[in-house]
């Protein structure tokens, strides 16, 4: 009965939480390799296209390329936040 009782605890304290870190790291990646596809795109489009475009639309487009690194450099820190978290739940779980 004690066994069942701190098997319970077990799966919603530390069992949970890793599975809830898992699925936010994986929807994360798929988010950030669309975005970086996106950024391809745009980057491939901005080459091709440079020398027809005006100062600012050359302005407006590096400034959306830009901001799209800056969201993906923003993922990959809470990556990292996450697998820090993770970490230090397992060594945790080990002690």
């Amino acid at each position: 009965m004690l066994c069942a009782i701190v098997g319970s605890f077990l799966n919603v304290f530390f069992v949970f939480p890793l599975v809830c870190m898992h699925s936010v790291c994986v929807n994360s990646h798929m988010f950030v390799a669309a975005l970086l596809k996106e950024i391809d795109s745009l980057a491939e489009d901005y080459l091709n296209n440079v020398r027809t475009m005006s100062g600012e639309t050359r302005k407006e487009h590096l400034g959306k390329i830009e901001k799209m690194f800056s969201k993906s450099k923003e993922f990959g820190d809470d990556k990292v936040q996450l697998a820090m978290q993770t970490y230090e739940m397992v060594a945790i779980i080990i002690q």
